[in-house]
């Protein structure tokens, strides 16, 4: 076991601070700004989709507008039906390409929530689901980046659409390393 002595903790620390300093690696941008039609649909304990909670969308707007993307959404009122009937993601982005106004790309978020346990007084839920993003014209080509992560609510009330917005970041994130790769690929 190594001793702790004052050099070791300084350079430990320094250590640390230089760290902190690496640059963070920059987004990836479209060369001009790229129409992107979006749908999103939550699943959970029935057979029909629910919109996704406004923290998501506002997650996921911004990760679209920081690579010069310009988000078109599609409201739920237009999506509910042909997504509940298609439960494939090849089938669903073939929908999305046919009714994505002139769009240029598209995007679809599908995700489902779901009850595992308590714990310590709280509900563990688990959100999973796939963020695809491809060209209008060959939805078949789209990118698909599968995510799932863990949440904590506190309450019994709380469902579906509370364990999405708890998992917002995470499907940020998710969102944000999928859009590099596809303008990545394209140029």
């Amino acid at each position: 076991m190594p001793t702790w002595n004052r050099r070791a903790v300084l350079w430990g620390s320094a250590g640390l601070a230089m760290v902190g300093c690496i640059p963070k690696t920059p987004v990836q941008t479209a060369s001009s700004p790229t129409s992107v039609a979006v749908a999103g649909v939550l699943a959970g304990r029935r057979d029909t989709v629910h919109a996704l909670p406004e923290g998501v969308w506002r997650r996921l707007d911004k990760a679209l507008t920081a690579r010069k993307l310009v988000p078109s959404v599609l409201p739920m009122s237009t999506v509910r039906d042909p997504l509940s009937k298609r439960r494939g993601t090849p089938q669903r982005l073939d929908w999305l390409a046919e009714n994505s106004g002139g769009a240029e790309a598209l995007m679809l978020v599908e995700l489902e929530a779901f009850y595992d346990t308590q714990i310590q007084g709280r509900m563990r839920w688990t959100v999973r689901g796939s963020l695809s993003i491809g060209p209008t014209d060959a939805p078949e080509k789209s990118l698909q980046r599968p995510v799932q992560t863990a949440v904590f609510l506190q309450f019994l009330h709380q469902a579906e659409a509370d364990a999405a917005l708890e998992a917002a970041t995470t499907i940020e994130r998710v969102a944000g390393r999928l859009l590099d790769d596809w303008l990545r690929a394209r140029t």
